[in-house]
């Protein structure tokens, strides 16, 4: 198809009536206005020039009746709540780029099949460990012991968090809005959206994708090896997230929740990249709207099983927290009879809502504290929620700056950096002003709740296999490592401000 410059507007009555046909649009490249979400699939662009926004039709080229479910609409297109993010046209628009390939902030090269894990995940030490999470996960601080050291680098970002945000004053938000405001001017152009996902936006990689406007990077995306079944495509719509400068720290790969046609896909990457741990950050179903946020690719009771493509997932058992976690032990076995020995693997559920962010910071924290058990070298995290990108980024941020701040990194509580970080491997990731202000607000209640708990500091009675935090400080650089001052003039009025400014 031949594309064209000029935008077309469509009549909004007509729009809606064929929103589910297959629609062709054409988005120009050259538009730079903010681009604004419907709940009807409709984008709004605000013009500067008038009052009454123009509507248009976000480049929509397939029917959404292949991965419906009876009574619920799969959630694909467009995604709902990316107001933060910039309008990806369709795939088709690549032409006008002109063919142009520019490689993603950070790489390697799409090409290399990327491993983080040196650890059998059928190992007696892995096996035992996500079988404890499941049962037992950290719902309150009796599990954690944090050495003296540790509990100076809490105390020390506690104080420039505070310092930064002047939360005694109140005018917090207004610094954080600041910050969010200077990552949106920060973000790509269209035409460098395309550039950098050429692979999503293959013709036989469509379908395998929930949202046209969220496509990962050709050279942050994680690539499925090839399988004796004859696999022909190596996609899927998942990035690795890293911290090249913490190596010691887990690794993350940040992924859509699955569709019904890629649910096998979901198991191979979690079996091929040896990851221990799933977190889900979505309900199936939004049951505001009936729409499908995420296909049902896990068996939810216990001793339940389901089969997908060459593996067959088992429930093994169920704890659900005071705080509506869920915690399920998952076993992989390959179908085929005589093959490896069966995988566990920790999967975490959060029903966040689609639209918002919890009302407490409580959840996301106990699942943040029940994975610093979990070493890095088991494996990469694996993290999802509808898109792969908005919940997905909040909790990456809120866990990642947390463990470096344990570490000693006082870099840490510049957040706006490490979502910019972020977002150069996965696009739009913490798409939302709530969700940035919601990261702020759980590295400080978790750093406060550290603060005022009782701890037994004694090195002795530290064990750095059960926090394997402490068996990687020695792995820190002079850069990353910036020790703490004595802070003997705080006093002890630290926490009671942070009460003040961030109520949960």
């Amino acid at each position: 198809m031949k594309i064209s410059k000029p935008i077309f507007i469509l009549n909004r009555r007509k729009l809606l009536t064929g929103a589910r046909s297959c629609v062709a649009s054409v988005v120009s490249l050259a538009l730079q206005d903010r681009i604004a979400p419907r709940a009807d699939g409709v984008r709004e662009i605000l013009s500067p020039h008038s009052r009454r926004p123009s509507l248009i039709l976000t480049s929509r080229l397939f029917s959404l009746s292949p991965s419906s479910k009876t009574g619920n609409k799969q959630s694909t297109g467009i995604c709902p709540d990316s107001a933060s993010m910039d309008g990806s046209p369709h795939p088709s628009a690549a032409a006008a780029v002109g063919g142009i390939v520019v490689n993603s902030p950070v790489t390697p090269p799409s090409s290399v099949i990327r491993k983080f894990s040196n650890v059998s995940p059928t190992s007696s030490d892995r096996v035992e460990l996500l079988q404890h999470l499941a049962l037992s996960p950290a719902m309150d601080f009796s599990s954690i012991r944090l050495t003296q050291q540790q509990l100076d680098f809490c105390k020390e970002a506690l104080v420039r968090l505070l310092k930064k945000l002047n939360v005694s004053s109140r005018n917090h938000r207004r610094i954080i809005d600041r910050e969010f405001d200077v990552l949106l001017s920060d973000r790509l152009q269209v035409n460098k959206i395309l550039a950098c996902t050429t692979i999503g936006r293959l013709e036989s990689n469509l379908p395998k994708n929930r949202y046209l406007d969220v496509l990962p990077y050709d050279d942050t995306r994680v690539l499925l090896e090839e399988i004796a079944n004859g696999r022909t495509s190596s996609y899927i719509n998942a990035s690795y997230v890293v911290d090249p400068t913490h190596e010691s720290l887990p690794k993350f790969i940040a992924t859509q929740g699955p569709l019904p046609n890629t649910n096998a896909d979901f198991w191979e990457m979690v079996v091929q990249q040896q990851c221990p741990v799933i977190v889900m950050l979505t309900g199936l179903v939004d049951e505001s709207n009936k729409m499908v946020k995420c296909d049902n690719y896990f068996p939810a009771k216990p001793q339940e099983s389901l089969t997908y493509g060459r593996f067959r997932i088992t429930n093994k058992g169920t704890t659900i927290s005071q705080n509506a976690a869920a915690y399920r032990l998952l076993e992989i076995e390959h179908v085929q009879p005589g093959a490896a020995a069966p995988i566990p693997v920790l999967h975490m559920q959060l029903d966040w809502p689609d639209y918002g962010i919890p009302t407490s910071t409580a959840s996301v924290r106990e699942m943040v504290r029940t994975l610093y058990e979990v070493p890095s070298n088991f494996g990469p995290f694996v993290v999802h929620c509808s898109a792969g990108i908005g919940r997905t980024g909040t909790y990456c941020t809120i866990d990642h700056t947390l463990r470096r701040i344990i570490l000693g990194d006082m870099t840490a509580v510049d957040l706006e950096s490490t979502v910019r970080r972020f977002r150069q491997q996965r696009l739009g990731m913490v798409q939302t002003r709530e969700q940035y202000a919601f990261c702020y607000k759980a590295v400080i209640a978790e750093l406060q709740d550290l603060l005022t708990t009782r701890w037994t500091t004694d090195k002795s009675s530290v064990d750095s296999n059960r926090w394997p935090l402490n068996s990687h400080k020695h792995l820190l650089s002079d850069n990353e490592r910036q020790q703490p001052s004595r802070l003997q003039d705080l006093g002890s009025g630290i926490v009671p401000q942070i009460a003040r400014g961030f109520e949960e």
